[in-house]
């Protein structure tokens, strides 16, 4: 078991570091290509609905445990209120942002915690995570 924690600012740059940060952390697993592609998706999103919808004053939390066969990311920040998976109409150009991390995880969820919460995903180490879903 790998795990890691780490303080970002919740500036706009903040996904790309913590892409980063997640990737050399995961180095020494053997992740399969499409799965990288899936991880940095949805640790975009639930990055990036941190920094736009938390009411963060100092720092985001990034939390990231792995296995040899899953991962499991969560993002904490002060703002209390559970992000919502979202039907925008077609011609919307945001809020789809909860149905990807719904549609592509295995498993997603939000705990509460002192002065705010965490949104956490897990997803399998496989060949095929996601891989459907990235299809359709």
């Amino acid at each position: 078991m790998i795990a890691m924690k780490l303080h970002l600012a919740p500036l706009p740059g903040a996904a790309r570091r913590a892409r980063s940060c997640v990737r050399l952390l995961l180095d020494e697993l053997d992740i399969p290509g499409s799965t990288v592609e899936v991880l940095d998706l949805l640790l975009t999103e639930v990055v990036t609905n941190a920094v736009r919808h938390g009411t963060v004053r100092d720092t985001l939390t990034l939390t990231v445990s792995a296995s040899p066969d899953e991962v499991t990311v969560g993002v904490g920040d002060d703002n209390p209120d559970p992000p919502r998976v979202l039907d925008p109409p077609p011609e919307a150009l945001g809020g789809r942002g909860m149905q990807l991390v719904d549609r592509l995880a295995d498993e997603w969820g939000v705990d509460d915690r002192p002065g705010g919460k965490s949104v956490w995903f897990r997803l399998a180490l496989r060949e095929d995570a996601g891989s459907e879903a990235l299809a359709g």
